[in-house]
């Protein structure tokens, strides 16, 4: 019988060089396409990991089997895929993490300098989130003025404002306005939730030298969220807090933002 013609399917020759492709190879292929994602989406950066995982599974699984089946080049390419795409999504994630940590430097230092200015209702204002915040359009100042001394549990009222002037060290830093100074130390903690972040600075307050007081170590928290329109994306200053003063200069709470 010549060699050229075709066997039976249970001819041992076939079966000897039959290899199966491998599954395994396949699935990591497919992890590590769907891991792209995970570059504009931090929050994904596992799913390289795992492709990652599965691909070298597969690499093993092929490389020390007798009968090696057919994807080794398969999963190769998506152990390659997915190592490049899991460092892409944590270089990404660092250099998006610096770049809000200066919006929130640049937001914290508008903040001061309004506070420094002796300004009571913007530096208010900028502590209120949608839908409290009034649109960029609204005299802010008039909007206060207008209020009245009645709890509304939706819109400002005196009495919040009053309480407002009180806060530490909101009120020291109108006191000696542009005398007093606000060093930024650096990025603090960053925390993210569905669809909000919150960027905590750190800040030294130095104060004059005729009030006789040591520097006043300072967190100041942000937050940035993501709205429907027409806000988009809005910041927030949440809260202001001194760490190294007496309890007399501590932040009340007062439903302004968070205390530990």
């Amino acid at each position: 019988m010549s060699e050229l013609e075709i066997e039976s399917p249970d001819d041992p020759r076939l079966i000897g060089t039959y290899r199966p492709f491998s599954g395994l190879a396949v699935l990591a292929l497919v992890l590590a396409l769907s891991a792209a994602i995970a570059i504009v989406n931090t929050q994904l950066f596992l799913l390289p990991l795992a492709a990652l995982l599965v691909s070298l599974v597969a690499c093993f699984r092929i490389g020390s089997a007798k009968n090696p089946p057919v994807g080794a080049s398969l999963a190769l390419l998506a152990a390659f895929l997915s190592g490049l795409f899991l460092c892409s999504s944590l270089l990404y994630a660092r250099w998006r993490e610096a770049h809000y940590f200066e919006e929130a430097h640049r937001y914290a230092d508008i903040w001061f300098d309004l506070v420094q200015d002796g300004e009571i209702y913007r530096p208010h204002h900028l502590m209120r989130e949608f839908p409290r915040r009034q649109p960029s359009n609204i005299d802010v100042a008039r909007y206060y003025q207008n209020l009245s001394d009645v709890p509304n549990e939706f819109d400002d009222s005196r009495l919040e404002i009053r309480d407002y002037e009180q806060l530490e060290p909101e009120k020291s830093i109108r006191q000696y306005g542009h005398r007093m100074t606000c060093q930024f130390d650096g990025p603090h903690y960053y925390q993210y939730r569905v669809k909000t972040e919150y960027f905590t600075l750190k800040y030294t307050l130095r104060w004059p030298a005729e009030s006789g007081r040591p520097d006043w170590p300072l967190l100041i928290m942000l937050q940035r969220k993501e709205h429907k329109l027409p806000w988009g994306t809005q910041w927030t200053l949440i809260d202001v807090y001194p760490t190294g003063e007496p309890k007399m200069f501590e932040r009340a709470r007062r439903g302004l933002g968070v205390v530990d």
